[in-house]
């Protein structure tokens, strides 16, 4: 007799570690997929920042023209700080301006910089 109570508390065990496992292997695939999404989602608000491939040759000229940088050279003025930058309403490191096309970095600064009154 104890040695078929040994045997039913033995598969109960093993049973337990399996299903404990299958919760685990579970449980990490699901975080290791949730880490993935937010990686991407923070891979593509920098290229985002970044990506000029829709601006036309005319809209490029124009930003040339301005002398946008996305370095600010002065200690006081960036684009931050201007009336004509609109910042993202998603959160980006980046907005845009009125001046310009295309995604403007927050520390940059072009020759139309006006303070904000």
């Amino acid at each position: 007799m104890k040695s078929k109570n040994l045997l039913a508390n033995n598969k109960r065990g093993r049973r337990s570690f399996l299903i404990q496992g299958l919760y685990w292997i579970t449980g990490v695939s699901v975080w290791g997929i949730q880490g993935g999404c937010s990686k991407r989602q923070d891979d593509e608000r920098i290229d985002f920042c970044q990506d000029l491939s829709h601006l036309s040759e005319a809209e490029m000229a124009v930003r040339k023209q301005l002398a946008y940088v996305e370095q600010s050279s002065f200690a006081d003025r960036n684009c931050k700080n201007c009336q004509l930058f609109v910042k993202s309403q998603e959160g980006l490191s980046c907005g845009s301006c009125l001046a310009m096309k295309g995604p403007v970095a927050e520390n940059g600064y072009c020759s139309v910089w006006a303070p904000i009154n």
